[in-house]
């Protein structure tokens, strides 16, 4: 989502895939949230989903107000963007680690819905 809102902004013409795109992080944010934090815990991902959370929340705040295209916005936030991708991928495939040693028929059972990535 992240490669997709900056696209987005990037061009006049380029799609719209989000209508509000601080909207779509808020909802992530509410999504994370809703999350069973005592599974998680178990699992050992508490870090992970912490940060992961808090990923979307900068999101949120980095596209509030929404920007417009030709404004500069790109190249005021693209490195913090870029960090926030590393992280948001080291962080879920640590989750996807854990998953996999911790719980591996759960791991296959969604394992083609994993490997989309």
């Amino acid at each position: 989502m992240m490669v997709l809102s900056m696209y987005q902004i990037d061009s006049s013409d380029s799609p719209i895939f989000y209508p509000s795109i601080a909207d779509e992080f808020a909802a992530i944010t509410k999504l994370f949230d809703q999350l069973p934090v005592e599974t998680l815990s178990l699992l050992g991902c508490i870090d992970e989903w912490l940060m992961l959370r808090r990923i979307a929340i900068e999101m949120r705040y980095i596209f509030t107000p929404e920007p417009q295209v030709g404004d500069g916005f790109i190249r005021r936030v693209r490195n913090r963007v870029h960090e926030l991708e590393a992280m948001a991928l080291q962080s879920s495939l640590a989750i996807l680690e854990k998953l996999q040693r911790l719980a591996p028929e759960l791991y296959a059972e969604h394992e083609t819905r994993i490997n989309r990535r």
